[in-house]
């Protein structure tokens, strides 16, 4: 019978929780519901669109033969659609060729009855040109000469959507194409002005006779220009005085002849300007003499507007357009001119006014000559222009475009950049307007396309809303759409992470004075399924984290990052200097920079080639990938090969074949997917013990960084020897699990190539990983996990190896339900030991894989991080890996009662560390084996183990033999357990001793409630040993909350309210349980057991506590508003203190720009083991003391004290202002001198 070692037991299950808080990350920045949407303000565009006579063209080939026709629409609002019937050859029937304004007609009414564009951001108008119509909108004629306004921008609702269908419905083909009026005439629609004013210019009152000088006649005028002849006709002979000749820009004669017209000067009054259509306008456009703008002038930051200009031939019909933009400019047109260069070239008609339209599109850009300059347009906004040529002009073959070298294509498909001016991963097409040989075509081009550094830089720079040729209805929808996303601002996002302080398994006597950021950016408001991320290592210092030169503190008082903390892995982090693309070695061979692994093959001799999974990590290469050797050319025939090609830095297609001389030509993908909970594990492969003054400490240290991320990998990265370290933040390699191509390939490309959005995020490998290290010492002293280079005998005399190891084992959480074991003793070489799979029932390994494990069949997700230890399984004493069951997703539900089994997630699982088999299991499912070697049925309704378990097992070790003797643990079911292992286990053979392996299992309370509102434990309970008047008792604490639903509960009856989803939530709070039972000296015998009655309330106790004599525990609710505080995150006791990571709701967070941000704050709160009484007075009587961490949800980690190396404390922000010397009693200031105890489970053991 095992006897408890009372001497050791405070230490030691101390030290061990010790460890295990050292080895906590200090913040998991969850769940995604307290990330806002960045949903800005209001997305404004008016599509000014071409009517002219041209817009009746069908757009046939030269010389072809049709039939006009017509047909009804179908629509509602319904119009005639024009056709041009074209025989087909070979074939007695026609095929229908619409005319341009039927196509533009289709694709206006496609795009308002779809769901293309958020009818809640997006306004939209429409304008047309020229005006065919009065303030009513009733057609009467084509003026030629003006733009009007035609359904005012509103928000798309379904009233707007069907004033915009009418509208267009009832546009005709007519007059000319005045297209800088028009441009003018938008624009002062956007800027709330108007265009009437004066305008002076050269007026063709006169034409002459048609071949003969000796006649002229009085024009019938449109505004400068002469477009008729009045009836009856009266010649005048002579020409008119003061009057000079010139060819007339619009009317001309029937039979050929040159139409000449005589001009002079002559001033337009505001009242009879033709050029100006505000008056033909329609009446809702307008407040008084201006128009009303439908932009607004708060909250800037967060709009977007433009001008959408589709038009179809060649701009003619405007002589004086400056006047006009002058008045659209309102109090900053008299400083606007068109200068005589650095603007578009003229046009081939007269009346075009390009010059004046290029210097327009850069003022309503609002571009000025620098940042202090005056603004450009009265509303100081940027409002970009994107132009669109619709019909055969503007048409580019885009097949015979394509086949020419990429120099000569106009269409280029380059990175896209964003509206930040920001380069992306995302592929776009952009136009290389300088090879458009139509000089109004270029202009059109030019006019709206976005520069890019890839292309001349004599393209775009105007408008820069882009230029798009369309010739069919889906071409129009898709420019809008796309025009749509370039308008869109870019928001700042909200960069958040995770803090990590790693244990150092080197020397677990002294914390190392580093910690390590994962930031990510969460992007809720978009539509990628990948929020990417990075890894940077910092300081810590004066127990805060800080930058390189430790300077600035990277953690600002509210919680959010200060950009201006730069790393000691330079300023771009682990994701700045992935090794990525290829380079030639000394053997001139091309190979990849980056080295990957993956446990999968390749099968088939002939498509469709299989891809499945395999026990061991193969490289995925250059040679893997395009070699011609069938024996190394492992990966070459991979249905998923362009995706490899992804992960190595190359942003193709998914489909169709990329060569190896493909690669040069192909654009950079660099991305790292976010860190939100895989704890980052620091790795140390070797190093030297000093010890100076009294102090154990390291050098020569060689550092590794181990975590997963979201996109679907392991990284493992060079930590640095020292700050100057080149290769400090670099990866070494990167694992890639066969699930993660098999279930979320689509992570492997471009953040923007996943569309399904926030409700569907790529989680990969997100869960907390753990390692198991094992020393021994080389000759000189160092401690390696290698070879040591020496050796030592066995039995038989034979040499062996002394031989270090470093494993590393854990989960998928929200990824999959996978743990995966993987040996790197060797980084060069690195394996792996066993894939456990329950969505198989299977485990696979390098030389086997075990199937028909059917208790796997009842894990669920693998959010539990493993607990390595050893027990005496059997009568041998084994390495084994521990974790909970797993989460049932049914828990997103706020009100969700687990019902499930299969899937479900019960109980507690233990794996030989070595192999992966499963050893033992409990659960209330466990009525068999199932697979396993051993098994406890926790089904009683005394115990009821049907629950999920997600959180860490806490393995405690009661007599210091270095074998684990108890497991704690929570559910999601308010219920905490016990589970009593017995390493002594007698019976007749081994398989006697493993069913005698557990002694029993202990439900130490039940708070399990009905529809929802039980406690959840998501967290290892802390576990610490207290003397009391009768003997030894544990104090065992469980925090409660929902991670799933931070945001979910009451709502709060006054101040700031983020409750968000369901109103269910348990009343939450911090449950101490005191487990009389454990420290009991005949456990493993026939004790008589402590029955477990109701946790006492320390709420209205805190300043007498809860005696442990006549009680089982106590509970402090963190809030009366049930919902409104959460536990989160870790538990730390130690020394008699207990500090609890709290989330609060309705806190302050983080407000970032147009709506981004982060939800809620995050506190430390400190309360007194084992009764809740302290031995000083808390700052507010019967409030525990507490510490704000910052905005969302963080915790706080125990790192190196602030005052000295040697001590431990919370690594939280501190006030200049705070004075730890009048307050040491604070969270913030208490620190303790415990190094001395802080040693491994596994201390003991040697290899």
């Amino acid at each position: 019978m095992k006897k408890l070692n009372h001497k050791n037991a405070l230490s030691a299950t101390v030290s061990m929780l010790m460890t295990l808080t050292v080895c906590s990350s200090v913040s998991q920045a969850s769940d995604i519901d307290i990330y806002s949407n960045a949903t800005g303000g209001k997305t404004t565009i008016m599509l000014m669109l071409d009517t002219s006579g041209s817009m009746s063209n069908c757009d046939l080939a030269p010389g072809t033969s049709y039939t006009g026709g017509s047909e009804p629409s179908g629509t509602t609002p319904g119009y005639t659609k024009y056709f041009c019937a074209v025989n087909i050859p070979g074939s007695s029937s026609q095929q229908k060729r619409y005319d341009r304004l039927t196509r533009l007609k289709d694709a206006i009414f496609t795009l308002m009855d779809s769901n293309q564009i958020d009818s809640n951001s997006v306004a939209m108008g429409i304008g047309q040109f020229s005006s065919q119509s009065g303030s009513d909108n009733v057609f009467t004629s084509a003026d030629g000469v003006s733009g009007k306004i035609v359904v005012p921008a509103a928000l798309l609702s379904t009233t707007q959507r069907t004033a915009i269908k009418t509208a267009v419905a009832n546009l005709q083909g007519r007059g000319g194409t005045p297209t800088a009026n028009a441009y003018a005439e938008v624009a002062a629609y956007m800027l709330g002005t108007n265009t009437t004013t004066a305008v002076t210019g050269p007026s063709e009152d006169y034409i002459e006779y048609p071949g003969d000088t000796r006649y002229y006649h009085a024009c019938i005028m449109s505004g400068f220009t002469c477009v008729n002849l009045p009836s009856p006709q009266n010649w005048i002979s002579g020409s008119p005085s003061g009057y000079s000749r010139q060819r007339c820009t619009s009317i001309s004669w029937t039979n050929g002849s040159t139409s000449w017209c005589w001009v002079k000067n002559k001033t337009l009054s505001a009242s009879n300007n033709t050029y100006s259509g505000f008056s033909k306008s329609v009446t809702g456009s307008k407040s008084g003499s201006n128009y009303s703008s439908p932009l607004s002038t708060t909250n800037t930051q967060c709009n977007g507007q433009g001008i959408y200009f589709l038009t179809d031939g060649n701009p003619n019909s405007s002589p004086v357009p400056v006047p006009l933009m002058q008045a659209a400019l309102g109090s900053t047109g008299s400083s606007f001119s068109v200068p005589t260069t650095g603007t578009l070239p003229d046009g081939s008609e007269s009346g075009h006014g390009m010059p004046a339209v290029g210097e327009f599109a850069k003022a309503l850009r609002n571009q000025r000559a620098s940042s202090t300059a005056p603004n450009r347009n009265p509303l100081g906004l940027e409002i970009k222009t994107a132009v669109v040529g619709f019909g055969s002009v503007f048409n580019v073959d885009r097949i015979a475009d394509a086949a020419k070298p990429v120099a000569q294509r106009v269409i280029r498909t380059l990175d896209y950049i964003n509206s930040a001016g920001v380069r992306t991963n995302e592929q776009r097409d952009y136009y290389n307007c300088s090879l458009i040989t139509n000089v109004d075509a270029q202009n059109a081009c030019n006019w709206g396309a976005k520069p890019h550094p890839d292309l001349p830089s004599s393209v775009g720079g105007y408008g820069n809303g882009g230029f798009y040729s369309a010739q069919s209805t889906d071409d129009v929808v898709q420019s809008v759409v796309k025009f749509l996303d370039d308008v869109k601002p870019e928001f700042d996002p909200i960069a958040t992470g995770s803090p990590t302080l790693p244990q150092d398994a080197l020397n677990p006597l002294r914390i190392q004075p580093y910690g390590y950021y994962g930031s990510f950016i969460p992007k809720p408001q978009e539509s990628t399924q990948l929020w990417v991320g990075n890894m940077n290592k910092y300081h810590i210092f004066n127990g805060e984290l800080y930058n390189a030169s430790k300077t600035i503190r990277l953690i600002k008082a509210d919680g959010s990052l200060d950009a201006a903390a730069k790393g000691l892995w330079t300023d771009e982090g682990m994701k700045g200097q992935l090794p990525l693309g290829l380079s030639t070695n000394a053997a001139n061979e091309q190979v990849a920079n980056r080295t990957l692994y993956t446990n999968r093959e390749i099968t088939g001799t002939a498509a469709p080639y299989a891809a499945s999974e395999i026990g061991s990590l193969k490289k995925v290469n250059v040679t893997t990938l395009f070699g011609t050797d069938s024996s190394t050319a492992l990966f070459a025939n991979d249905p998923d090969k362009n995706y490899w090609l992804n992960l190595l830095g190359y942003n193709v297609a998914t489909t169709g074949t990329v060569t190896l001389a493909d690669l040069i030509t192909k654009p950079e993908l660099r991305q790292v997917g976010s860190v939100m909970h895989s704890t980052p594990i620091l790795l140390t492969q070797s190093g030297k013990i000093s010890y100076t003054s009294g102090t154990i400490d390291t050098t020569d240290r060689d550092d590794y960084l181990f975590f997963g991320s979201t996109q679907g990998l392991l990284h493992v990265v060079r930590a640095g020897k020292n700050a100057t370290d080149a290769d400090r933040g670099k990866e070494v390699f990167a694992f890639a699990p066969n699930e993660m191509m098999q279930n979320q390939k689509n992570a492997f490309l471009s953040e923007t190539s996943s569309t399904l959005g926030k409700n569907n995020l790529f989680y990969g490998i997100d869960a907390p990983w753990t390692a198991y290290t094992q020393y021994v010492a080389k000759a000189d002293g160092t401690l390696t996990v290698k070879d040591s280079g020496r050796v030592a005998q066995n039995a038989s005399g034979d040499d062996i190896a002394i031989k270090g190891l470093q494993w590393v084992y854990g989960g998928l959480r929200m990824g999959g339900k996978s743990y995966y074991a993987l040996n790197l003793s060797d980084l060069d070489n690195p394996e792996l030991k066993f894939h456990i799979d329950p969505a198989s029932s299977k485990i696979y390994k390098p030389s086997s894989t075990t199937t028909g494990v059917t208790a796997l069949s009842y894990m669920g997700q693998s959010w539990s991080k493993p607990t390595i230890a050893y027990v005496k399984f059997g009568g041998v004493k084994k390495l084994v890996m521990f974790v909970g069951g797993g989460y049932d997703p049914g828990y997103e539900n706020a009100a969700y009662d687990q019902s499930t089994t299969t899937g479900g997630g019960a109980g507690v699982y233990m794996f030989d560390a070595n192999n992966g088999d499963l050893l033992w299991w409990t659960s209330a499912n466990a009525t068999a084996a199932g697979g396993a070697e051993a098994f406890t049925n926790a089904s009683a309704a005394t115990i009821n183990m049907k629950y999920s378990v997600v959180s860490q097992i806490n393995a405690i070790d009661r007599d210091s033999d270095g074998l684990v003797d108890n497991l704690y643990f929570g559910d999601l079911g308010g219920q905490g357990f016990r589970v009593d292992l017995n390493n002594a286990a007698t019976g007749a053979d081994a398989s006697a001793k493993k069913g005698n392996f557990a002694k029993r299992v202990v439900r130490l309370f039940n708070e399990h409630a009905t529809d929802g509102v039980s406690p959840r434990f998501y967290e290892m309970p802390s576990f610490s040993i207290h003397d009391s008047d009768n003997g030894y008792v544990a104090a065992v604490a469980f925090s409660s909350g929902n991670r799933s639903s931070p945001l979910v509960g009451a709502v709060a009856a006054s101040g700031r309210n983020n409750q968000a989803g369901s109103t269910v939530s348990a009343a939450d709070g911090v449950f101490v349980v005191y487990d009389k039972d454990v420290a009991k000296t005949d456990l493993y015998g026939t004790p008589t057991l402590t029955t477990p009655t109701a946790l006492s309330s320390l709420n209205s106790n805190m300043s007498t506590g809860v005696a442990i004599n006549g009680n089982s525990g106590w509970k402090y609710t963190y809030s009366s508003t049930a919902g409104a505080y959460k536990g989160m995150n870790e538990l730390y006791a130690l020394d008699g203190m207990l500090y609890v990571n709290v989330f609060h709701r309705d806190g302050t967070g983080i407000g970032g720009s147009c709506g981004a941000g982060v939800k809620g704050d995050s506190y430390v709160y400190q309360f007194c083991l084992p009764t809740g009484k302290c031995p000083f007075n808390t700052t507010t009587s019967g409030v525990p003391n507490s510490v704000k961490l910052g905005a969302g949800i963080l915790g706080a980690g125990l790192g190196q004290g602030r005052s000295s190396a040697n001590n431990t404390g919370l690594i939280v922000n501190r006030p200049n202002t705070l004075n730890c010397t009048t307050t040491p009693n604070l969270p913030e200031c208490q620190e303790f001198t415990t190094t001395a105890k802080l040693r491994q489970l596994r201390w003991y053991e040697t290899r």
